[in-house]
């Protein structure tokens, strides 16, 4: 082999090595492009609008969990802070077949002016449209007879979140925990009321904070 095949033998291994990284550089460019700075979360989401700060296209509703926990366990990053939680403290005592306002006495959280007992003692007040996450818990001193009713009313008039349950031979005390979720708008109330038809009065057992209303708007838009 002659010194011309050498050299251009060695020229044509040249161009392959420069073609072969060439390429490997363009295709690591194509498959691994320079990673978005993430940003801090900013924007109040409200109604459906997407923030403009975020690396990646984002759906039009966005639920974020924050870090930080509340009496209810969660809050949503964005929005307003709209939380209550009311309980009693001593038994009320419940009619015969007759449905009946649960009398709240410890306020044990709110951060948006929801109760005020100098008003009424038994309804808590909207004070923002959105979608709430509303739980109650009932507790009932012991009596094997009849049913336990609760009920949600919304202004008085419209009912959700309806429970009924029957006792059992030889109770101690009855405890049952209903949770739902409902559109709510600024201005309406709502109130607990039970109902009970064991014959005779039975009180509602104040026991650990056991009867007690919790209520958490976790959304702004209307589903």
């Amino acid at each position: 082999m002659n010194w011309k095949s050498i050299f251009s033998m060695r020229m044509l291994f040249t161009s392959i090595v420069v073609i072969l990284v060439l390429t490997s550089c363009s295709l690591v460019a194509t498959l691994s492009p320079t990673a978005p700075v993430l940003t801090t979360l900013t924007d109040t989401l409200v109604g459906g609008s997407t923030p403009t700060d975020l690396p990646y296209p984002t759906p039009t509703q966005i639920v974020i969990v924050h870090e930080t926990s509340t009496p209810m366990g969660l809050t949503t990053l964005g929005l307003p802070s709209v939380e209550a939680w009311l309980s009693r403290t001593n038994t009320q005592s419940i009619a015969n077949n007759a449905f009946t306002d649960v009398q709240w006495e410890n306020e044990l959280f709110d951060n948006h002016d929801m109760f005020d007992s100098a008003v009424s003692n038994t309804v808590l007040n909207i004070p923002i449209d959105g979608l709430y996450l509303i739980e109650y818990g009932i507790n009932w001193t012991a009596n094997s007879t009849g049913l336990r009713i609760a009920r949600v009313r919304i202004n008085g008039a419209a009912t959700i979140l309806f429970d009924t349950r029957t006792t059992v031979p030889t109770p101690t005390q009855m405890q049952f925990t209903v949770t739902g979720a409902r559109y709510l708008v600024a201005g309406d109330t709502i109130a607990l009321q039970v109902l009970q038809n064991s014959t005779v009065a039975l009180n509602l057992s104040p026991a650990g904070d056991l009867t007690y209303i919790k209520i958490l708007m976790f959304s702004l838009n209307q589903p």
